[in-house]
């Protein structure tokens, strides 16, 4: 992220896995309707959407990564303060694990 600074100018950066089948414009409407609530909270480190439904919460899914700028920034200058990844194919993971932590 923070080698492509492209994020710096959208609101919401995305990434979707290859094989995931995505509507932009359906998460572009949601977003929207709930902008005021995630501007509240969206302060310091920004927000990430919890995608996916896990075993016990809610959690980052690998297929759809939703971030605010801000988590996106914090990502950016922040992401080598977290955790190196012990297996590559946990980047969904880290990357929460690191919004969390930050």
């Amino acid at each position: 992220i923070g080698a492509h600074h492209m994020w710096r100018i959208y609101d919401w950066v995305v990434k979707v896995d290859p094989q995931t089948v995505f509507f932009p414009i359906e998460l572009k409407v949601k977003l929207m309707q709930h902008v005021e609530g995630f501007s509240r909270v969206d302060k310091t480190h920004g927000i990430y959407l919890r995608t996916c439904l896990g075993s016990f919460d809610m959690r980052l899914s690998p297929a759809l990564e939703v971030l605010s700028q801000k988590a996106a920034a914090n990502i950016a200058i922040h992401g080598d303060r977290c955790p190196v990844l012990e297996n590559a194919t946990d980047e969904d993971v880290w990357l929460q694990q690191c919004l969390d932590g930050n």
